[in-house]
């Protein structure tokens, strides 16, 4: 077992420090920012799994362990919606810090022990973990962040540790605690997100590669496949029973069939009764009921009595009849389009670090090329751990870009590569070696000062001016929830969006419910503007859905179309509500002036 000079031992401490600092610095500035839509329907099965236990995590679209994990903390600081999104920042700066942990001892088994040949350029391994630990910042910390509510860092942890676990495997074979911990792991992984399922296998196959290379050693993986397995099964049978098919999490099937085989999705479910939701190949999707046609509103679903938008909370259900299918077409349409999504991301977020990985990439080639056609194992380092490496890195990337993607999806893996590309880098020849480690530091040095003097000198510049006990505005949602709260609507109360339904951050932290939307997707804001001005149209509305129990309509006001005068705007916010306590028609409308389809549903 090799050690690793106390030079770079140190060099990876202030690595981990920085990232320490940079991540208290996010927590605090984030910690009452707004949700983004995935994050309230993290909040809200949080807060159901706080208040009415372990039922409200089985979900057909989101996995269980990190909502469950908010509600732990829930239990703690309370279920209050004022309070939820300080809890939630909380926990996602724990969550990072176990990630930058992760990628510390990553870092430490790989390139603080990699040996480099003579003619390599000074300090070449820590100019190595420098590049680590600032691919760590631009992507972990910056490109996923802790300004959104997901797992996503917590899947960065997981990968972390999995490959460190597989180094520590193939450099010295331990034993059956060293596979148990590797299985309940990948289980408890695939628990905080169900990418980490078949991410899981490839990761068990790897390692059982290398267990048999000895072929005496067998029992060990069967111990650690038989962990996951266990773990992974016991999540399996009540999502199958939720969703109606085995499963292992609907998530994958339905960007399968939204985002390849073009079903409608979520924003198109609330349709006229001339829309048509069906795909002759993808089947059928199970549309809102339409409460009005004109304007257009539909009602939402009621099994989810916690959920803020019950169609985003858990959209498995209006999916239970339709299925997706392999297209070749499709899916290489998928792939340049995911492709093209990644390689945007990374131009607004990390542009010259993007650069340089590509030039890691190729240096990895190279040095895969190089060394199978000398067949020569490198005294340093071999050619089997950083394809090993790679091989973790570049399969689920595979997967995602099959289907889609987000940057924040696939950082993990992106590092992993990262990772295997500067383990490589020793069996170039000393020209191609130097040029390439130091071309990329140069290149991620310089988006790593850009982020470091914009947005964490913004970040830093707005903490000294709080702790000098001066205020910084609100977040838009939160000045909405408190506009919501001096109407007179309280905790429970359900409400009608117009413009205004796809992220219900405002709903959630005033506690309310939306039960009826009107969608901009599918019906022009002109005509809703329109409809909700004339009064017998109004009246008419709003005793539809006081039928409903719905006490207010919230609506976005649109440029060019203003909201009329019933309407009370809520500061400068672009919100404005209506409440719906008073008498129905007005007396100059005898009865309503236009058709309606009633309360039904197709």
């Amino acid at each position: 077992m090799t050690v690793a000079p106390p030079g770079l031992v140190r060099w990876n401490r202030i690595g981990l420090a920085g990232a320490a600092a940079v991540g208290a610095l996010d927590a605090w500035f984030y910690r009452n920012w707004d949700a983004n839509p995935d994050g309230v329907s993290y909040l809200d099965m949080a807060r159901a799994f706080a208040t009415d236990g372990i039922g409200a995590l089985i979900n057909g679209y989101w996995s269980p362990l990190y909502p469950g994990l908010l509600g732990v903390a829930m239990k703690f600081t309370g279920a209050d919606p004022a309070t939820n999104y300080l809890t939630a920042r909380a926990v996602g700066f724990v969550v990072y810090m176990l990630a930058a942990l992760a990628w510390f001892r990553l870092v430490r088994v790989t390139l603080a022990e990699t040996e480099w040949p003579q003619g390599t350029v000074r300090h070449a391994p820590a100019v190595a973990i420098a590049i680590a630990w600032a691919l760590f910042f631009m992507l972990v910390s910056q490109a996923t962040g802790l300004h959104l509510m997901t797992p996503d860092i917590g899947v960065a942890a997981v990968v972390f540790v999995a490959v460190g676990e597989l180094i520590a495997l193939h450099r010295f074979g331990l034993g059956q605690a060293h596979w148990l911990r590797l299985g309940t792991l990948l289980g408890l992984g695939y628990w905080w997100k169900a990418i980490l399922f078949p991410v899981a296998g490839v990761i068990l196959l790897a390692a059982t590669a290398m267990a048999w290379r000895p072929r005496d050693a067998w029992r060990d993986p069967l111990l650690s496949w038989a962990v996951f397995a266990a773990l992974a099964v016991s999540l399996m049978i009540p999502l199958s029973r939720h969703t109606g098919r085995v499963t292992f999490g609907e998530t994958g099937r339905l960007n399968q069939l939204w985002y390849v085989n073009r079903a409608p999705m979520v924003e198109w479910l609330c349709m006229s009764s001339t829309g048509n939701l069906q795909n002759p190949r993808a089947g059928v999707a199970r549309a809102e009921p339409v409460l009005t046609e004109q304007p257009l509103l539909c009602g939402t679903d009621e099994t989810t009595p916690w959920a803020t938008l019950p169609i985003w909370y858990d959209p498995s259900p209006w999916y239970r009849d339709s299925r997706e299918y392999l297209d070749l077409g499709e899916t290489a349409r998928a792939i340049v389009r995911n492709a093209e999504y990644v390689r945007e991301a990374m131009v607004i977020w990390a542009p010259l670090t993007g650069v340089a990985l590509l030039l890691l990439g190729a240096a990895m080639l190279a040095a895969g090329v190089t060394a199978l056609r000398t067949r020569r194992d490198s005294a340093a380092i071999g050619l089997f751990e950083p394809a090993l490496i790679a091989m973790v890195g570049g399969i689920p990337i595979l997967e995602y870009l099959l289907v889609y993607v987000e940057l924040r999806h696939v950082v993990p893996f992106i590092l992993c590569i990262a990772v295997a590309a500067l383990l490589t880098l020793p069996r170039l020849g000393a020209r191609a070696r130097n040029g390439v480690l130091l071309a990329a530091a140069a290149l991620i040095a310089a988006d790593t000062a850009y982020r470091i003097g914009t947005q964490q000198r913004v970040e830093a510049a707005i903490t000294v001016h709080e702790w000098r006990g001066l205020s910084r505005p609100k977040q838009r949602s939160e000045v909405v929830a408190n506009g919501l709260r001096g109407a007179g609507l309280g905790d429970g109360d359900r409400v009608a969006a117009v413009n205004a339904y796809w992220n219900p951050e405002w709903a959630q932290r005033a506690g309310l419910r939306i039960r009826a939307y009107t969608p901009v997707l599918t019906y022009p804001i002109d005509r809703i503007v329109a409809s909700l001005t004339d009064p017998c149209e109004f009246a008419r509305v709003a005793d539809l859905l006081r039928q409903r129990e719905i006490r207010a309509i919230v609506a976005k006001e649109a440029p060019a179309y203003p909201l009329p005068a019933h309407f009370r705007r809520i500061e400068d916010t672009g919100f404005a509500v209506a409440t719906l306590d008073g008498a129905g028609l007005p007396p100059t409308c005898a009865a309503p002036t236009r058709s309606s389809s009633g309360t039904g549903g197709r």
